[in-house]
C-alpha cells in the first residue's frame, strides 16, 4: 500500500471509529434515564420508618444495583483522555495544549510518514476509550436488568400496602 492509501485508510478508519461513539453514547443516556426514573420511583415507594422489612428489602437491593449502574455510566459519560503514547498532531487535548503557532508549524512539516503515525496512534488510542465505553455501558445494563425484578417487587409490596404505591405526582 502506498503512504497516500495508508493515509486515506487512516483516515477513513479514525472517521469510521468516531461514529461509534454517538452510539454508545446514545445507549448510556437512555439506561441513564431509566435509572434515575427507577430510582425516583424507588424513594417514593420506600417505607423509611419500615427499612427492614421485605419491601425495604427489595428496595435496598434496587438501589444499590442501580447505583452500581450509575457508577459504571460516570465512567462512560467521562472517560480518561490521557494522552497516548506520544503527542499529537490530531488528538484535541495534544493540540488544545500547543500555541497555534506551534501547532500551524507542527501540522506544515508533517511528512506523510509521520501522519501516517499519528492516525494509527489516534486509531489504537481511541478503540481503547471506545472499548471502555461499551463494556461499562454493557456493565450499566446488567445492573439495571438485576435490579428490575427487585424494583418490581418493591413496587407489588408497595401496592399491596393498602394503596401506598405512588408514581410521582
Amino acid at each position: 500500500m502506498t503512504a497516500q492509501n495508508s493515509t486515506a485508510f487512516a483516515t477513513a478508519q479514525l472517521d469510521r471509529l468516531m461514529g461509534f461513539f454517538p452510539r454508545v453514547e446514545g445507549k448510556a443516556s437512555v439506561i441513564l434515564a431509566l435509572n434515575i426514573a427507577m430510582l425516583g420511583v424507588t424513594a417514593l415507594n420506600f417505607p423509611v420508618r419500615d427499612f427492614d422489612s421485605p419491601r425495604g428489602c427489595f428496595g435496598i437491593i434496587a438501589a444499590l444495583l442501580l447505583g452500581l449502574s450509575l457508577l459504571q455510566l460516570c465512567v462512560v459519560f467521562f472517560p480518561h483522555l490521557k494522552s497516548g503514547e506520544k503527542s499529537s498532531l490530531v488528538f484535541f487535548g495534544d493540540i488544545a495544549g500547543m500555541r497555534w503557532r506551534t501547532y500551524h508549524n507542527a501540522v506544515t512539516g508533517l511528512t506523510d510518514e509521520a501522519l501516517l503515525e499519528d492516525l494509527t496512534c489516534q486509531i489504537w488510542r481511541n478503540s481503547e476509550i471506545l472499548k471502555i465505553k461499551f463494556d461499562r455501558t454493557q456493565a450499566a445494563f446488567v445492573f439495571t436488568l438485576l435490579a428490575l425484578p427487585f424494583w418490581m417487587l418493591l413496587l407489588l409490596a408497595a401496592t399491596l400496602r393498602a394503596g401506598q404505591f405512588v408514581l410521582g405526582t
